[in-house]
């Protein structure tokens, strides 16, 4: 499996069999082709993985990518207990009301976290679109199937 995680200035990837990496390196990518965690030039940094790969003999094809947490926005709310089915409808109140941009532009999600008897905390996280977006697809052109 591989692990890439692409930065505004370089790529980082690794190879992980079981417990143990297997390889890891590091390349440069020219300034501008990633700001702010979104891949605006994807044929240029999926070649540069790609080239990586070549180098070092890796036909992996498996991989996860990191979306850097900078971007995303996190809140914790508290709520009541809920019933199960309740909890989701909750949740989804609770992202609009906390966060603080149009859902519409992130993928959300969120987990509950007991917190006593009668409260439970609601781990909210919602990331952009171009972030995530622009990732999957720079890996998509390099011929890697990302893992979820």
């Amino acid at each position: 499996m591989l692990t890439i995680n692409i930065e505004d200035s370089s790529i980082k990837i690794t190879s992980v069999r079981g417990k143990r990496i297997t390889f890891a390196a590091e390349a440069p990518l020219q300034a501008g082709w990633v700001q702010n965690g979104v891949v605006f030039e994807r044929a240029h940094v999926s070649q540069v993985i790609s080239m990586v790969l070549a180098q070092y003999n890796i036909r992996e094809k498996e991989a996860v990518a990191s979306v850097s947490g900078i971007h995303s926005i996190y809140r914790v709310v508290y709520v009541p207990k809920l019933d199960p089915a309740l909890l989701a409808e909750a949740a989804k109140k609770e992202m609009a009301r906390a966060i603080p941009v149009p859902l519409a532009s992130l993928y959300t999600s969120w987990t509950d976290v007991k917190t006593s008897d009668i409260e439970v905390a609601l781990c909210l996280v919602g990331l952009p679109f171009d972030n995530v977006n622009s990732v999957s697809e720079t890996l998509k052109l390099c011929g890697l199937q990302l893992k979820y």
